[in-house]
């Protein structure tokens, strides 16, 4: 009797199952390695964001040691025994600046911690630096079209000459992405002809900065009314973008409302910005003499026109001589700034902010009228001078 015998094989299997074994772990890795990925990055971000809250937190501390060091009026009188440790420490460039100032009360530690209830302490976070500067290069802000800033133009020494920029690399990338063309219109030389008109709003190229409105006032320790009257004291430029390849300058002397054939001044503007390590470079500048003598009190009124997007602009003062040479003059605490690093565990984040302080709760005019008997005015608008009406009777005051 013949036997059978069945013999099966089990290769095969077993390479699959090893096969299913290896993708299914390597599947769990996969995904568990993508959500502890996902797991840091979400706490490295929540930190990152925690930190700059604690570098914030040092700015706000410093605007409230600024606000105490103007109120005992330690600019004016470093040396009284209320300001001695405030004049300090203000312009020492310390990281501990806040703590040797006291306002905090009995806190000298490295650092200051951020809590305001028990349960914050769990978060680690602190401020590790925060450094005032009150004398700064320049004066930085930005302002949208039709608004204007007042600037006191107060340096530590005497200046005669003043140096705007404006329209900066964020502005650049801001009107790119309104979908217009990437390359900056700005004017040609012939504008400048006494015959030119200034275009309407609607007409100006969305890619040309704005035109600058530049207004002069400076007056001396006693003065009429009378003497705004005077281009030392009350003068006005009109600086408009060009493709002019020098730094142009200019004067207050060409005020408009003195010499109207001169009512725009050309500005030099470049396509591709410079860097520096701090601003991040402007396309267009001017360099202004400063009409009259130094001693007097000065502020700069900024208005950018036309362009209808924010605007970011820096001033800057210099001391220049007969001879050529050029000295940078600093502001003296008109716009402090505050250096601040923020801690929150081991992530740090640091932030640079310029604090600016505005005296009383009445805004600054943007115009004003003078009269002695009475007003009445009639305003029209027009694109042509045709579209005014001469001698009109509208208006009998």
């Amino acid at each position: 009797m013949n036997k059978r015998q069945h013999r099966q094989k089990g290769a095969v299997s077993i390479f699959i199952v090893i096969f299913a074994a290896l993708l299914i772990t390597t599947i769990t890795v996969v995904f568990v390695r993508l959500m502890i990925q996902n797991q840091n990055q979400a706490t490295a971000n929540d930190l990152s964001r925690s930190a700059l809250d604690s570098a914030n937190a040092g700015v706000e501390d410093a605007k409230r040691l600024l606000v105490k060091y103007y109120d005992s009026k330690c600019d004016e009188n470093p040396g009284s025994s209320s300001c001695l440790s405030d004049s300090t420490n203000i312009n020492g460039k310390k990281c501990n600046t806040i703590q040797s100032s006291g306002i905090l009360g009995a806190s000298t530690g490295s650092e200051v911690k951020i809590k305001t209830n028990t349960e914050d302490a769990q978060l680690n976070q602190a401020y590790t630096c925060v450094k005032i500067t009150l004398d700064t290069d320049d004066y930085i802000a930005s302002l949208r079209s039709g608004e204007s800033k007042l600037i006191h133009l107060k340096g530590v020494s005497g200046f005669n000459t003043i140096e705007l920029q404006w329209y900066d690399e964020r502005n650049y990338q801001s009107a790119q992405t309104s979908g217009v063309s990437a390359a900056l219109n700005l004017a040609d030389a012939p504008i400048f002809e006494t015959t030119m008109h200034l275009p309407t709003q609607s007409s100006w190229p969305k890619m040309r900065p704005a035109l600058m409105r530049l207004q002069l006032l400076q007056f001396g320790s006693s003065f009429n009314l009378s003497d705004f009257d005077s281009e030392q004291h009350n003068a006005s430029l009109f600086l408009m973008p060009s493709n002019f390849s020098e730094n142009t300058r200019s004067n207050f002397s060409t005020n408009v409302r003195m010499t109207p054939s001169d009512i725009l001044q050309p500005a030099s503007c470049k396509t591709a910005f410079p860097s520096t390590a701090y601003t991040g470079g402007y396309a267009c500048s001017a360099i202004i003499g400063r009409p009259g003598g130094a001693n007097m009190d000065a502020y700069l009124r900024v208005l950018p026109i036309y362009n209808t997007q924010s605007v970011t602009f820096r001033v800057c003062l210099r001391k220049c001589d007969d001879g050529g040479s050029i000295k940078p003059v600093k502001f003296d605490g008109v716009q402090p700034e505050v250096d601040s690093t923020g801690r929150a565990s081991d992530y740090f984040r640091r932030v640079k902010s310029r604090v600016e302080f505005v005296g009383g709760k009445m805004p600054n005019i943007d115009a004003a009228v003078d009269i002695t008997g009475s007003l009445c005015k009639v305003f029209e608008v027009g694109e042509s001078d045709t579209d005014f009406k001469a001698n009109s009777d509208l208006c009998t005051p």
